[in-house]
């Protein structure tokens, strides 16, 4: 059985109709999309590991539905790994904003920090890097803005294939 990890990305609040309103009916939908998605990949595909991003919108709407399957039975294997681009980068985000950073970051199993450095080329640049490095497999989830929209990309070369490419 091939162990595969998962990494999502998505939209900013900004760029949804309902905004920062997760109340909205849409929002709500997206979220149980995303709840569903991730039973599929953990039942299905044997995705235990997820990568989310710690970014507002779909990154921080999905590690936090991560956090509520795991709680359930049968999916407390599921490990979440919150990826940030370097420290500080939510230092203009409202109070309430950072403070639901800190706690999916305090109650994944693990988070890395990109780059010591702001510089948006430099932590993009490493991303790429760290990505390929970490694992033989991995599924990417992309979210946009209807649940219609979710694309799985499976890679399809091996962790040696891709070291010697770089």
């Amino acid at each position: 059985m091939n162990q595969y990890a998962c990494a999502i990305t998505g939209h900013r609040p900004t760029r949804f109709c309902f905004g920062y309103n997760e109340e909205d009916p849409l929002c709500q939908k997206l979220k149980e999309c995303l709840l569903e998605q991730f039973r599929i990949l953990h039942d299905e595909k044997f995705v235990r590991t997820f990568f989310v991003g710690g970014a507002l919108g779909v990154d921080m709407w999905a590690g936090e539905q991560l956090l509520t399957l795991r709680a359930q039975t049968g999916y407390e294997d599921i490990k979440i790994i919150v990826v940030i681009p370097f420290i500080g980068y939510d230092s203009k985000w409202p109070d309430q904003s950072r403070h639901r950073l800190k706690k999916l970051i305090q109650n994944a199993n693990d988070s890395i920090v990109i780059s010591h450095s702001a510089d948006v080329s430099s932590y993009k640049k490493e991303i790429i890097i760290w990505s390929i490095m970490q694992s033989t497999s991995s599924v990417c989830l992309i979210i946009r803005k209807s649940c219609a929209q979710a694309q799985h990309r499976q890679s399809i070369m091996p962790y040696e294939t891709e070291k010697q490419s770089l």
